[in-house]
């Protein structure tokens, strides 16, 4: 026997009513609302919680959305208003009548606490969702018109994963919170560092002393894009950060770089390079001397022997959010925790079915899943990136331009989205000043902006940092006026 909804339209099996069945609940959502006219505090806090399409049952799906109607347009929010709106919008006979209305306050609960039952309501439609998916991937999967397995599962986990995005965020936020409570609550913090000796690097140490002065290290949420033109160091520099962090004592938590560009390998030659300082050529020719063995062989105990499991490499060739989002959660869940995500690169990120046409909008797309990645997983997200063309045209060759913000490639949305934007600025063109390298801090949400001067060692496949020039800090506000 099949169960019909109040719209007529068949839904389900009776033996699901337990799963999905939510009319009690959506009742005493609206029988709440209407007792309390004219006060539109429940009908408020209802409808932050569960929409009208979330209701099941069609009369009471289109009472509450007259409601948010009335409430939106400062119609006088009463029981005539209704009967008026819904005759109106010529659906009165549709939401039941007079008959309905007068015995929908039969539903009132014994409290006027509105929040449980709309949040029961809300999560009966989200199992509904996600069982109508279900069904529609087991006829997809029956009928694959021409995509293999690979891509029919990747599919599924996709569509999944935007469902799950779709979730209300649980343990976040905490609503209104005293400004001198969240101030001692800092305050107290600070003091713990500074007295664990822990202040001045609060986020993942990137290695570089000048660097982490400027930004303190890279922060917990935070996106931060490193954008350069093609050979100039961007892949090396991502990996030398990464490499840094795994190797740092007080980073317990692994790091995960991941390699949309070129395979593992050519990575691991890399890496090899430079914490071993083995020469690329040596590496590229498979004919290191006896130098180069021993140097190796010690590169490879500083990860194996020292910090085993705390760098990790995906070159897989997934390269769409869901799916990097999938594998970081799908490492979380087997190993625990970690420390930093690295993306090698952005614009080599793509979204199944977007047209070439709409690349911009893709790019937009894919920056700001980087930026939910570092969020939901709490976590800094570095994300190296390419700059347009124009960059190479301006200045001349004596004196090549400097990249700006304007220069990153395909879509401003990469600038919005991040929380800090560096670039890699190197005259490449001159071998003799090819190995100086500027890194320029050109966005930063929590602090100055900066530049920092290093050194980059192309046979090393390493950034190093030059000779830093101490500048004395200027006295605080609260102090000039007494320094004299």
């Amino acid at each position: 026997m099949d169960a019909i909804d109040y719209a007529g339209k068949k839904v389900r099996n009776l033996e699901d009513n337990a799963a999905f069945d939510s009319f009690e609940d959506e009742k005493a959502v609206v029988a709440c609302i209407l007792y309390q006219l004219p006060d539109t505090a429940p009908l408020r806090q209802a409808a932050e919680i569960v929409r009208p399409e979330q209701f099941s049952d069609q009369r009471l799906r289109i009472i509450y959305r007259a409601l948010l109607q009335m409430d939106d347009s400062s119609q006088s929010m009463d029981f005539l208003t209704l009967k008026d709106t819904l005759r109106q919008n010529q659906q009165y006979e549709m939401a039941g009548g007079d008959d309905f209305l007068r015995r929908i306050g039969d539903a009132l609960p014994e409290t006027f606490v509105i929040e449980f039952p709309a949040e029961r309501v809300a999560g009966k439609a989200r199992l509904r969702e996600a069982d109508d998916l279900l069904k529609a991937q087991q006829i997809a999967i029956r009928n694959p018109q021409g995509k293999k397995p690979n891509a029919r599962i990747r599919h599924i986990s996709e569509v999944f994963d935007k469902l799950a995005d779709s979730l209300p965020a649980s343990g976040g936020g905490q609503g209104f919170r005293k400004a001198e409570d969240l101030m001692l609550s800092l305050m107290q913090d600070v003091r713990e560092k500074q007295e664990t000796g822990k202040s001045g690097i609060t986020g993942v140490p990137t290695g570089f002393s000048d660097l982490d002065a400027i930004l303190s290290g890279l922060h917990k949420t935070d996106l931060i894009v490193i954008g350069a033109r093609p050979g100039v160091g961007k892949t090396t520099f991502g990996m030398n950060i990464a490499a840094n962090a795994a190797l740092n004592p007080e980073v317990t938590k692994p790091v995960l770089f991941f390699s949309l560009e070129m395979p593992g390998s050519q990575i691991v030659s890399r890496l090899l390079s430079s914490v071993g300082s083995v020469d690329q050529s040596m590496l590229r020719g498979c004919n290191p001397d006896d130098e180069g063995w021993i140097r190796m062989k010690a590169a490879w105990e500083r990860f194996g022997r020292d910090n085993p499991g705390k760098l990790w490499i995906n070159d897989d060739q997934d390269k769409s959010p869901a799916g990097i989002r999938s594998a970081i959660r799908r490492f979380i869940q087997k190993n625990g925790d970690i420390s930093l995500i690295v993306v090698d690169y952005l614009q080599h990120m793509r979204i199944p079915g977007y047209p070439a046409a709409s690349r911009p909008q893709e790019v937009a797309e894919c920056s700001g899943a980087l930026k939910a990645m570092a969020v939901e997983f709490d976590v800094p997200v570095l994300a190296l990136a390419q700059l347009n063309r124009d960059v190479a045209k301006r200045g001349g060759k004596s004196s090549p331009a400097k990249p700006g913000l304007a220069d990153l490639r395909d879509s401003g949305a990469i600038e919005q989205d991040a929380d800090v934007v560096m670039f890699i600025h190197r005259d490449t063109d001159n071998p003799q000043n090819s190995q100086k390298a500027e890194i320029l801090i050109r966005k930063h949400r929590h602090g100055p902006l900066g530049e920092v001067t290093m050194a980059c060692m192309q046979e090393y496949c390493r950034f190093e940092q030059t000779c830093r020039q101490e500048v004395p800090p200027e006295k605080p506000w609260y102090r000039k006026e007494n320094s004299e």
